[in-house]
C-alpha cells in the first residue's frame, strides 16, 4: 500500500487530473479500471476528497484517493 511505486503513481494520476472534484475522480477510476465509476463510487470517493480537503492541497488529497484505488481489491483481482 505504502510501496514507492503505487505512491509515484497515485501522484502521477493526481497531478494529471482535471480540476474539477467530480472530473478528476472519473478520469483516476477511468484511468485505474477502465471503466467510469459507478454513482455510488463516486459519491464515496467525492465524499473522502471533500474529507481531506481542508488538511491536504487538492492534489495530495487525490493522491490518497489514487492510492487507495490502486490497492484495492477491484485493482488487484482484476477481471
Amino acid at each position: 500500500m505504502n510501496d514507492p511505486l503505487i505512491i509515484e503513481a497515485a501522484n502521477r494520476l493526481a497531478a494529471e487530473a482535471q480540476p474539477h472534484p467530480e472530473e478528476a475522480i472519473e478520469q483516476i477510476h477511468l484511468k485505474i479500471y477502465g471503466t467510469p465509476p459507478p454513482a455510488r463510487t463516486l459519491a464515496l470517493l467525492r465524499a473522502r476528497l471533500d474529507l481531506l480537503t481542508p488538511t491536504a492541497a487538492r492534489k495530495d488529497a487525490l493522491a490518497v484517493v489514487a492510492q487507495s484505488l490502486l490497492t484495492s481489491n477491484t485493482f488487484l483481482y482484476l477481471r
